[in-house]
């Protein structure tokens, strides 16, 4: 009995450890998209057992956003997804309201956080 649990147990670390691995180049390959089109901030909403939400933008000198995504991730034995934030290109960040998107909570989360982020920076930077 006990080995058998100690078997369950090192099955999930091994999936959930690809898993986590399979997030980590989504990410990298994100900023390798969005880089050369802007300065890239990211928000977060993210928790210990529920699905995370990173929104990326890459946004000009005047806060204009010029590309965004938006990856889904769960760390519970679900590939991570990635999705284009349209709703966002072509908008200004500090004008914008998170709830006038057709985002989920989840996703409005992450780009508020990605807003205070942006305005975080903007702030240190002048």
């Amino acid at each position: 009995m006990f080995w058998d649990i100690v078997v369950i147990a090192g099955v999930f670390w091994i999936v959930m450890s690809i898993v986590s691995f399979i997030q980590s180049v989504h990410i990298k390959n994100i900023y390798k998209v969005l880089e050369p089109t802007g300065t890239v901030y990211f928000g977060r909403d993210a928790g210990f057992l529920r699905t995370s939400y990173y929104a990326f933008a890459a946004v000009d000198g005047n806060g204009t956003v010029q590309n965004a995504k938006l990856l889904k991730a769960s760390r519970i034995i679900t590939i991570p997804r990635l999705e284009p934030l349209d709703h966002l290109i072509d908008k200004n960040l500090s004008s914008l309201d998170p709830s006038m998107l057709s985002l989920n909570r989840g996703g409005q989360q992450a780009v508020k956080s990605l807003i205070t982020n942006f305005e975080k920076k903007s702030k240190s930077t002048k």
